[in-house]
């Protein structure tokens, strides 16, 4: 759940994300001492995302102090009435958690109680801070205003520039206009921000469709470029990610570069598309799924290769060749020959194999 929050709050454009938990609470019908009341803390099952920062009032498998003992009155926890006396620290939040991290170490000590909270530290970049320093407050604008207060209301602007509805962000793509709906991959594992966009707007799940069935097709005609094409398509999805620089500008920025991606990768899939199929690739004599060494690799990545890698197999078998053959063993030391041309790279590579082809079929009586 916390995961989930931290994402809605990165795709709303949020630099950092910071949490304060004193809300680990168990079961309450269960018994438990009544000097200290029943909560205790359960553990985070994922990882935070980058850019957040967690508290919580203990640390998982413990109970977190509701008070001191009967005595006390306070109407908060220990956890809580501790932060609350910090929040108006100057200074890095980091420093900020770690003093309230070890005032409640100590408040839990004083009734000989054992109390850690927990503490996550994903915060990347400049440091973050809720409340500036007085030089900060002495080199701000007369109008910035200091956390946690409430800012002050803007001042009126002389001529006020009219601003289109959010809605109005994403009219500049066009296969948002189709059957709005889910995209084509699994939103449940959804970890990028601009994934977890699409999957939040109905709109960039159109698109995501119309892409993946022009692809597909497009892939299908492209013959020998089908390999080009899938890089082409791993290169487009590093730059439709790159959309979440845009967060800082809200959701709708971000739902805007995402959308218009998308609209100039069909157009390019399209071209594709509509050119005739070409001829299937010529394949060699072996399976180039289970190509593992850099010779083998090469003949699967030639066509001119892989041509005379069916010819000398052909005429291999028409002089006899199998194991007990009686042209196995000058098979095999050739094979160690046309392997040795892995010692170069580049087009060296593929004109030494082209030499050892031509001079088996040569001795085969191609």
């Amino acid at each position: 759940m916390l995961s989930t929050i931290a994402d809605d709050i990165r795709v709303a454009g949020a630099q950092a994300q910071i949490f304060f938990i004193d809300a680990c609470r168990g079961d309450p019908y269960v018994s438990s001492p009544p000097e200290f009341g029943a909560s205790s803390c359960g553990e985070l099952k994922e990882p935070l995302p980058e850019g957040s920062l967690a508290l919580f009032s203990a640390s998982a498998g413990q109970r977190a102090l509701d008070r001191l003992g009967d005595s006390d009155q306070d109407p908060h926890s220990i956890f809580t009435r501790t932060l609350l006396g910090h929040l108006r620290d100057a200074g890095p939040v980091v420093r900020l958690a770690r003093s309230v991290r070890t005032e409640v170490i100590e408040l839990a000590n004083s009734v000989q109680y054992q109390q850690t909270p927990a503490y996550l530290d994903e915060l990347v970049g400049p440091p973050v801070v809720l409340v500036p320093s007085p030089s900060d407050l002495a080199s701000a604008p007369p109008s910035a205003p200091a956390l946690p207060r409430a800012p002050p209301p803007p001042p009126p602007q002389p001529q006020p520039q009219p601003r289109p509805p959010p809605a109005a962000a994403t009219d500049g793509f066009a296969c948002g206009s189709a059957t709005p709906g889910p995209p084509t991959f699994d939103c449940g594992r959804a970890r990028l921000l601009a994934e977890i966009a699409i999957c939040r707007d109905p709109r960039l799940g159109s698109c995501d469709r119309i892409l993946n069935a022009a692809f597909y097709e497009a892939q299908a005609r492209a013959g020998r470029g089908a390999v080009a094409l899938r890089r082409d398509q791993e290169a487009w999805l590093g730059r439709r990610d790159a959309c979440a620089g845009a967060g800082a500008q809200g959701p709708a920025a971000v739902a805007d570069c995402i959308g218009r991606a998308y609209d100039e990768r069909i157009a390019e899939l399209e071209v594709v598309r509509t050119q005739p199929p070409t001829a299937a690739p010529v394949s060699p004599s072996f399976n180039c799924r289970y190509a593992r060494t850099p010779v083998e690799q090469a003949i699967c990545s030639d066509p001119e290769l892989a041509a005379k890698d069916r010819r000398m197999a052909r005429l291999y078998e028409r002089a006899g060749g199998s194991r007990f053959g009686p042209v196995e063993p000058t098979q095999s030391a050739w094979l160690a020959t046309r392997d040795a041309c892995a010692r170069v790279a580049g087009p060296a590579l593929h004109a030494c194999i082209h030499e050892a082809y031509d001079a088996r079929i040569a001795e085969l009586g191609g």
